[in-house]
């Protein structure tokens, strides 16, 4: 299954997500580090969630993991969203970058999702940096409290590209084919320019300077812009509308964003299922662990018990001898010392030891 959306998926997802605007943000929850939860009202329709998951994906789900105790981050944007009014969602320049903008009864802001890299989600007002969940130094860009955002930008806009600008991409790209310009310099990744070469029936491999079929190419590109949403599937990866490189398949879902819902949100509840188990197959182990210490305990004590019993029976089974000799030790220390009476019991035959500083004595029965 895929882990992450590229720019043209992220373009069709966020074409969906426009069904949020206007929504009024209720919670907002972050269950993990590189996870943020939006729960919107939306009117006439009701509660939706907004899910964030950098740098993999976003998409409306209504699923809600387990919370946990919300984070400085998550505790920061309710403080500055709670009640706010999603207004627009736009991808940035063709990049994997959704820009979300809020407005609240005095303020603006805007709420960045970075899905390239290590991903990000930043907070903005007037396009200066309030906060983020990862803060970020690059030579070109840095990603802190009071800096002014600034996000890459591809020298193409894939979404803008006029026939014009295709062949000069072609004639001046150093990439060694024509699939990998379009993947690599359009940011269109494999599946999508191998479809676009596919579809103008090209050879993929064709170095880009020697491709004749500028015409048909942009054609096929134009075509892939404005593709009708058709949710599909390929092996094991989900895409917004059928291939005809690659034998795919429609799904029953009606939006892209509900077959990225059902495959992820499935995925992640199963993740959720085998931590819990994990979690309760630790406690177990605990618990078995006191036990068999318990037992080994019980076992000691047992056969100490029995070592004392054996004692307490021996004792009183020899009780008149025994008593003679403690008589006879108490009668011997009114005359001799300690260390007389202990000369004198060497090669006793009953008693073994005379310990009279511990006040004991050891005999044999």
């Amino acid at each position: 299954m895929k882990n992450q959306v590229s720019a043209l998926e992220l373009h069709y997802i966020t074409k969906e997500l426009k069904s949020l605007i206007d929504g009024k943000v209720d919670k907002i929850y972050h269950p993990e580090k590189t996870e943020l939860l939006l729960q919107l009202h939306i009117p006439n329709t009701g509660k939706k969630i907004l899910r964030i998951s950098v740098p993999n994906f976003i998409y409306i789900t209504n699923y809600k993991p387990k919370q946990q105790q919300p984070s400085g981050f998550c505790t920061y944007l309710r403080r500055k969203l709670t009640n706010a009014r999603l207004r627009s969602i736009t991808q940035l320049n063709f990049e994997r970058i959704t820009e979300l903008v809020f407005e609240t009864k005095e303020e603006s802001y805007s709420l960045i999702i970075e899905l390239f890299s290590k991903g990000n989600i930043i907070l903005l007002k007037d396009k200066e940096i309030l906060s983020a969940i990862d803060y970020q130094t690059w030579k070109e860009r840095t990603i802190k409290p009071k800096e002014k955002y600034i996000h890459p930008v591809r020298e193409l806009n894939f979404l803008k590209l006029t026939e014009k600008d295709l062949a000069k991409l072609l004639k001046t790209s150093d990439k060694e084919s024509v699939v990998k310009a379009l993947a690599m310099d359009l940011g269109l990744g494999g599946f999508y320019a191998e479809e676009i070469c596919f579809l103008a029936d090209i050879d993929k491999n064709i170095a880009p300077k020697k491709l004749k079929q500028t015409k048909e190419l942009f054609s096929s590109l134009k075509s892939l812009r404005n593709k009708k949403i058709t949710p599909s599937t390929t092996g094991s990866e989900m895409i917004p509308f059928s291939l005809e490189s690659k034998k795919s398949e429609k799904t029953d879902q009606q939006s892209f964003n509900e077959l990225l819902d059902s495959r992820l949100t499935q995925a992640q509840k199963e993740t959720a299922e085998a931590e819990q188990l994990k979690t309760k197959n630790k406690e177990i182990d605990k618990v078995k662990r006191i036990i068999e210490a318990q037992e080994s305990t019980i076992k000691k004590l047992e056969k100490k018990e029995t070592q004392e019993r054996e004692k307490a029976e021996a004792i009183y089974n020899s009780y008149q001898q025994v008593n003679d000799i403690l008589k006879q030790l108490t009668k011997a220390r009114s005359k001799f010392s300690a260390k007389e009476i202990k000369e004198k019991l060497k090669g006793n035959k009953t008693i073994k030891d005379f310990n009279p500083k511990e006040k004991t004595i050891t005999v044999e029965l």
